[in-house]
């Protein structure tokens, strides 16, 4: 997925898949970020790898309604994962910039720098 990208929209929706991914159970990205090293991390500080941190997609509506709309991706921000529950998910947006890579002309405004993929 890149900016730029058109997302189909699935409607329903899978909240068990999401609450597992999520959650402070089993492999869910709480449950992990709750070990060592990442137990005392904030959103304020943290380690570049906790698992709190998600890069997620701002969208922009395109049209249509249930399986026939559709979004394109216009940036994307940085999220601190805080809580899941049931369908609530919360978080933070956070500034996080990846090491050891090139920045985009974009990243001084998102505070995100990623890699290229080349062919």
């Amino acid at each position: 997925m890149t900016v730029g990208s058109v997302i189909p929209d699935y409607p329903g929706k899978k909240v068990g898949p999401f609450t597992d991914a999520l959650g402070t159970s089993g492999t869910g990205r709480l449950a992990r970020a709750a070990q060592a090293p990442w137990t005392n991390d904030t959103f304020t500080d943290y380690h570049s790898d906790n698992p709190r941190i998600m890069i997620v997609p701002f969208c922009e509506y395109l049209g249509g309604n249930g399986a026939n709309a559709s979004f394109q991706v216009t940036q994307f921000g940085v999220w601190w994962l805080e809580t899941v529950s049931n369908s609530d998910v919360t978080g933070r947006f956070i500034k996080y910039i990846m090491t050891d890579v090139t920045a985009a002309p974009s990243s001084v405004n998102t505070g995100l720098w990623t890699t290229q993929m080349c062919d």
